[in-house]
């Protein structure tokens, strides 16, 4: 079975540092990089984040901010608004 999926972005690699290039668009940017397995892991991240609903990216970034300073999770549930509920 083949996988007939685009992919938005493909990644290579330029004097020693991995990059990624938008299929669309053409336009390249570094990922700051030169480990494979974390250029592979952010390249991942971009495609994927394509491919989700907006509302899905917002809740998995709220995850792992949460998971790398418990005080954002903090915060974050002060602002949130009461619900108000009518009897």
């Amino acid at each position: 079975m083949e996988n007939d999926v685009k992919l938005k972005y493909r990644l290579f690699k330029r004097a020693g540092v991995y990059y990624y290039e938008d299929t669309e668009t053409r336009k390249q940017l570094s990922l700051k990089t030169k480990d494979k397995r974390e250029a592979l892991r952010l390249l991942g991240a971009r495609n994927e984040s394509q491919a989700q609903h907006s509302s899905v990216n917002f809740k998995i970034a709220e995850a792992y901010l949460a998971a790398s300073d418990p005080i954002f999770a903090v915060a974050r549930q002060s602002h949130v608004p009461q619900s108000r509920s009518r009897g």
